[in-house]
């Protein structure tokens, strides 16, 4: 799925090498990137639900809830869920619960994949939930 997307480098401490918001491209070469970067929000047409460790408790108490989407395992034991983008989403932090931020209009994910990490899920992007 990689194909297709913008993308941009990034360091090993997922900090990008570039301004990824003006250069990110999808035919970007990323032999030799260390890490990969790909926007979120209305440029990409997905956002993410980014669950870090210290989220994993209020995912198992909000689990029968999520629709079946998108899922990466992250280099932290985390999670990323990603869902259609809503216009007007923004990034947050721990806005929903603590370790569970948003990354919308203004972000970007590293794309664990690229790296090894499991796809949890392959399924189709979902629309975000009530």
């Amino acid at each position: 799925m990689l194909e297709g997307l913008l993308k941009f480098p990034c360091t090993f401490q997922k900090r990008p090498l570039t301004q990824w918001n003006r250069t990110a491209r999808q035919d970007a070469d990323i032999k030799g990137w260390q890490l990969v970067g790909v926007p979120t929000g209305s440029v990409s047409g997905f956002d993410v639900l980014d669950v870090d460790v210290a989220g994993l408790g209020w995912l198992d108490s909000v689990w029968d809830r999520l629709p079946p989407t998108r899922a990466h395992a992250t280099r932290s034991g985390g999670r990323h869920f990603f869902f259609r983008h809503v216009d007007g989403l923004r990034n947050s932090v721990s806005r929903i619960a603590d370790g569970v931020d948003v990354r919308a209009d203004g972000g970007f994910v590293i794309w664990w994949p690229r790296q090894g990490l499991r796809v949890l899920s392959d399924a189709e992007i979902a629309q975000w939930p009530a």
